[in-house]
């Protein structure tokens, strides 16, 4: 009633409002699903409905106040069914925030999280490679973390090698922390078939391999990336995090000596 008033005087008003009365029917909103609201002590940080096989599962993220660095304690991921039943949930001590996105692992959707660990003058981030089209299952036995000189991708690695998980970072032996140092490169090529003896299913990540570089490399992630020939950048993206070292120095926050490169 109240958009039929606001079309009086237009012509063919009626004819409209009849129209888009149709096309309402035809076409019902769906209401947003809420599960897992935090509590009193906690911030939402993301939440997003992700489509899986048959059903919609929704994924949240909160950041927990306590004792540690910005004011707050842990960060949590939590992943919930159609039923706003928790299907997966992980704590992260000591982390401030955790992202997440989808991506695909050739043919398997995948979701990856990442928890931000603050330092006074530089970040950790960790990694989470969780399968989720049928059930939830972690997909990453290994450690997948590094430092906000180094970076991380997951997905099609190029140059006919298939999927895979790439991880790379600096190599601190001596000099300033923002000075240009060698990098390690760590490499796992996925296999989508089961592996025989694996509690990783389906598929698995064999490797690792790893190469360490002679030169000395400025730390930043995109650019030893292309230094290297990976073909692929960082997915770490650590201006999304609003308490990581890169936000921070765009917003003049901490002393910019400190910041990656020093300004």
């Amino acid at each position: 009633m109240g958009l039929g008033r606001n079309l009086v005087g237009w012509p063919n008003a009626s004819a409209l409002v009849g129209a888009l009365a149709l096309a309402t029917v035809s076409e019902p909103a769906v209401a947003a699903v809420r599960c897992g609201g935090p509590s009193s002590n906690q911030v939402e940080v993301q939440r997003e409905q992700v489509a899986a096989k048959a059903k919609e599962l929704e994924v949240v993220s909160t950041s927990t106040h306590g004792d540690g660095m910005f004011g707050f304690a842990a960060a949590q991921l939590a992943i919930y069914g159609p039923d706003c039943r928790i299907l997966f949930q992980k704590s992260f001590g000591v982390s401030t925030e955790v992202r997440f996105e989808t991506r695909r692992l050739g043919t398997v959707p995948v979701l990856v999280v990442t928890a931000l660990q603050p330092g006074g003058s530089g970040d950790n981030f960790e990694h989470l490679v969780l399968a989720y089209d049928d059930g939830i299952r972690p997909l990453a036995p290994m450690d997948l973390q590094h430092s906000n000189m180094g970076g991380f991708f997951i997905g099609e690695l190029g140059r006919g090698r298939g999927p895979g998980l790439v991880l790379w970072d600096a190599i601190w032996e001596d000099g300033a922390h923002y000075s240009p140092h060698r990098y390690r490169v760590t490499t796992y090529r996925w296999r989508a078939e089961s592996v025989a003896n694996s509690r990783w299913r389906p598929g698995a990540f064999l490797g690792p391999s790893e190469v360490m570089t002679k030169q000395r490399l400025d730390p930043d992630p995109d650019a030893v990336a292309r230094a290297l020939g990976l073909g692929f950048r960082d997915l770490t993206k650590p201006r999304r995090f609003r308490y990581s070292d890169a936000a921070r120095c765009e917003n003049n926050q901490p002393d910019p000596s400190l910041c990656q490169p020093p300004r």
